[in-house]
């Protein structure tokens, strides 16, 4: 029964995308322990389960300088329970994601978040880039999320 119900909503993910629209799911924070060991974890699932549409990126921010791939391939992978037979799906997953470093509290990175997930979004299927869907994942301390949120709102969001 539940095999079935997991296949009808893979069925429904994809026939009700929107083929017009690039998803960038950014994930704030993402050189930290959460990171690391649940959120770019659940996010491979996703992907390897066809639960988030093919047209889906995946952009970590932090203060942190990393690699993102070398950071998924070294640091991640021991957390994503990756079959032999998956490896070339995860090498793709992989590819699929981006990196920015910024502090998060100056508006200056916050408009380069912007202009990356622009650039994010002229790769992918957007007719018009106003159209990329944006979601967002703070995985930050409480202490940041007023001035994140804010800087968000101000330079983030989608124009559409």
């Amino acid at each position: 029964m539940s095999e079935n119900i997991f296949s009808t909503f893979q069925t429904v993910v994809h026939l009700n995308e929107d083929c017009r629209s690039t998803h960038v799911f950014i994930v704030m924070g993402a050189s930290g322990d959460l990171a690391k060991k649940k959120i770019y974890p659940t996010l491979w699932w996703l992907y390897r389960d066809n639960l988030v549409p093919d047209s889906t990126h995946f952009l970590g921010y932090a203060r942190s300088s990393i690699e993102i791939k070398q950071f998924l391939n070294e640091k991640c992978r021991q957390y994503m329970k990756i079959k032999p037979d998956e490896e070339q799906k995860f090498q793709k997953f992989v590819e699929k994601n981006h990196y920015l470093v910024g502090s998060y509290d100056k508006s200056e990175n916050f408009a380069q978040l912007d202009a990356k997930i622009v650039e994010i979004a002229r790769k992918g299927k957007c007719e018009n880039i106003e159209d990329a869907n944006r979601i967002f994942y703070l995985a930050l301390p409480p202490s940041v999320y007023t001035s994140v949120t804010k800087l968000l709102s101000d330079n983030c969001k989608a124009r559409k």
